[in-house]
C-alpha cells in the first residue's frame, strides 16, 4: 500500500511540475514601470495602473492585450522563456499578438510610439516580428530601436513613418501595399549600424538608410533598461557609438532631424510608373480633344472655306486625334 501511494505521489509530482514550469511560456511580462501611470487593456477591459501602487506580482499580457504609456511613463517587459526584453517609451501603444503556430516567432504590434528591443539568448525562440502599419520587421537576434510616428515636418496629410536603428544584429523589413498596387514589395535588409526609415504612401514607397549618428545613440542609451528582468540581460550600453564631442543633456531628436548626415542619403523610390501613366493619359486625352475639335470646325466650315484648305484642316485634326488615341492606349498599357 505504501509503495502504491509513493508511486502515485511521484507520478503526480512529475505531471504537475512541468505544468508549473511551462505556465510562464509564451507570455509577455511587465516587470518594471517608472514615471507616470500607464494603461493596460486585458480581455477588452482597460484600466489605469498607478506606478506608485504597482503590484508585487508581475503583470502579464496575453494575446490581444495592449499596454499604453503616456507623457513621462516608461515600461519594461520581457518575453518568457526566450528572455527578449522590450522598453516602451513615452506615448506608446503596443499590442501583444502571441506566438506563431509553430511557436518560433513572437509577434507584437507597435500601434504608435517608440520602443527598444533586445533579443534573448536562451534558445527558446528564433526571433520576433514587430508590426507597424503596412510593414513588419523580422528580428532574429540583436538590439534595435524602433519607432512608428507621424513626421511633424511632413506637409499635407500626415502619415506615420517607421524608423529602425540596428545597434546590434540585422533585421528584415517587409513593406506591404494594397492589392491594387501589386501587393507585397521585396524585403528590405537593415544591417548593424544602420539608421533606416520607411514611408509608405501607395502607390509610392520611400526608404532612407544611413549610419547611426551619435545623437541618436545617446538618445536611446539614456532610455536604456533600468529594471531587473526575470531573465538577466547582457550589456545594453551604446557607448561604442559615442565620440568625444557627444552633446550633454537629454537630446530628443524630432523625426525630421533623425537622419542628419554629412553625405547625401541613399534614397529609394519604388513604383514611379504611375506618374508616367498619368502623363500619357493626360496628353492623350488633350490631343484627342484637340483633334476632334479641329475636325468639327473643318466639317461645319467646309462650305465657307476653300476646298483644299478644308481638307488640310480636316486631315490635321485626324492626325492630332490619332496621336491622342495612341497616348491614351499607351497610358492604359503602362504599368
Amino acid at each position: 500500500m505504501r509503495c502504491a501511494t509513493g508511486f502515485l505521489l511521484i507520478m503526480s509530482f512529475l505531471f504537475f511540475v512541468p505544468q508549473a514550469v511551462g505556465a510562464g511560456d509564451n507570455e509577455l511580462r511587465i516587470y518594471h514601470a517608472e514615471g507616470a501611470d500607464f494603461f493596460l487593456t486585458k480581455n477588452g477591459i482597460r484600466e489605469i495602473i498607478a506606478v506608485g501602487d504597482y503590484p508585487d506580482a508581475p503583470l502579464v499580457l496575453g494575446p490581444g492585450d495592449m499596454a499604453q504609456t503616456g507623457e513621462g511613463s516608461f515600461l519594461e517587459l520581457q518575453l518568457l522563456p526566450s528572455g527578449t526584453a522590450l522598453k516602451i517609451l513615452e506615448n506608446t501603444s503596443l499590442v501583444y499578438n502571441g506566438f506563431d503556430e509553430a511557436g518560433q516567432f513572437s509577434d507584437i504590434s507597435l500601434v504608435y510610439g517608440r520602443l527598444r528591443l533586445v533579443t534573448g539568448n536562451s534558445g527558446y525562440s528564433n526571433g520576433i516580428f514587430i508590426r507597424a502599419g503596412r510593414s513588419s520587421v523580422k528580428i532574429e537576434s540583436g538590439d534595435m530601436g524602433a519607432g512608428y510616428e507621424v513626421n511633424p515636418s511632413a506637409t499635407g496629410k500626415a502619415r506615420p513613418v517607421l524608423t529602425l536603428y540596428a545597434f546590434q544584429g540585422n533585421a528584415e523589413v517587409f513593406p506591404y501595399l494594397p492589392d491594387a498596387f501589386s501587393g507585397a514589395v521585396e524585403a528590405l535588409a537593415v544591417k548593424e549600424g544602420d539608421a533606416f526609415s520607411l514611408d509608405i504612401n501607395p502607390p509610392f514607397l520611400h526608404t532612407d538608410k544611413k549610419p547611426i549618428q551619435r545623437e541618436i545613440a545617446g538618445y536611446w542609451d539614456r532610455r536604456g533598461f533600468t529594471g531587473f528582468p526575470p531573465v538577466p540581460l547582457g550589456e545594453t550600453g551604446l557607448e561604442r557609438y559615442y565620440i568625444e564631442d557627444t552633446p550633454r543633456g537629454d537630446y530628443v531628436p524630432p523625426l525630421q532631424d533623425i537622419f542628419v548626415a554629412d553625405s547625401e542619403p541613399a534614397t529609394q523610390t519604388v513604383r514611379k510608373g504611375s506618374a508616367k501613366k498619368n502623363a500619357f493619359l493626360g496628353a492623350g486625352f488633350g490631343l484627342a480633344f484637340l483633334g476632334a475639335a479641329t475636325q468639327t470646325v473643318a466639317v461645319f466650315q467646309f462650305d465657307r472655306l476653300d476646298k483644299g484648305m478644308g481638307q488640310v484642316v480636316f486631315l490635321s485634326g485626324a492626325g492630332c486625334l490619332g496621336l491622342g488615341l495612341g497616348g491614351i492606349l499607351a497610358g492604359i498599357l503602362l504599368e
